[in-house]
């Protein structure tokens, strides 16, 4: 039987809940016409408010996710400057095995013309002449991976801090609209809970006057006292009882 008692509490407070929530439209049916009408005002303005505040806070969420990804963009950003980086340290050392080789072969055909060997003289200026133009490839590749190098990520480095930039600001600014926001939904709360508990008091002090109702008093009303009113079944009619379970409720 304990998980029965386990879920009988779990409902019983989840009850509370709903009647927690449900506390403010409940009482505003006891409200006059006009005063009414007024307070729908504020709750339907609190609504939008709250609303706005959801979609806000759904913007900044986004903004933040955004800046992450920017973040995550600068570090692959740097990532690829290691990895050109490299890619310059092995062109380098490239070149210079090339540079090693031509040495070589000028030094190889020297010996040739030395020994008039024309056959293999012929071979290896064929072999000098790709080198060099090998040599020049690589060159122009070194060079192009300079610029690259020098310019792209510098470009997209400041493109990426003004990115941040601008976020940062607009986060400084949805913050700050935010706290505004906060504020005049505590106001209009302040304001709806007030009007409420007027209603209260008001509908106490005229039960108390009731005859029926006269163990309950403005000053002094116990809920205690109120359940025993309705163990005992002293109400005429239904609106009496609803009513005054709005009171113990709002106790």
């Amino acid at each position: 039987m304990l998980w029965y008692d386990n879920s009988c509490q779990i409902l019983y407070v989840l009850l509370l809940i709903i009647l927690l929530l449900l506390r403010p439209l409940l009482l505003l049916l006891l409200l006059p016409p006009v005063l009414q009408q007024q307070q729908q005002q504020q709750l339907l303005l609190l609504l939008l408010l709250l609303l706005l505040l959801l979609l806000l806070l759904l913007l900044l969420l986004l903004l933040l996710l955004l800046l992450l990804l920017l973040l995550l963009l600068l570090l692959l950003l740097l990532l690829l400057l290691l990895l050109l980086l490299l890619l310059l340290l092995l062109l380098l050392l490239l070149l210079l095995l090339l540079l090693l080789l031509l040495l070589l072969l000028l030094l190889l055909l020297l010996l040739l013309l030395l020994q008039q060997q024309q056959q293999l003289l012929l071979l290896l200026l064929l072999l000098l002449l790709l080198l060099l133009l090998l040599l020049l490839l690589l060159l122009l590749l070194l060079l192009l991976l300079l610029l690259l190098l020098l310019l792209l990520p510098l470009l997209l480095l400041l493109l990426l801090l003004l990115l941040l930039l601008l976020l940062l600001l607009l986060l400084l600014f949805l913050l700050l609209l935010l706290i505004q926001l906060l504020l005049r939904v505590y106001v209009i709360c302040v304001q709806i809970y007030g009007a409420i508990n007027n209603i209260t008091l008001e509908t106490t002090r005229r039960i108390s006057e009731h005859s029926t109702f006269a163990i309950i008093t403005t000053s002094n009303y116990k809920r205690g006292e109120l359940f025993g009113i309705l163990r005992q079944n002293k109400f005429s009619n239904i609106g009496s009882t609803f009513t005054l379970l709005l009171i113990m409720y709002s106790i």
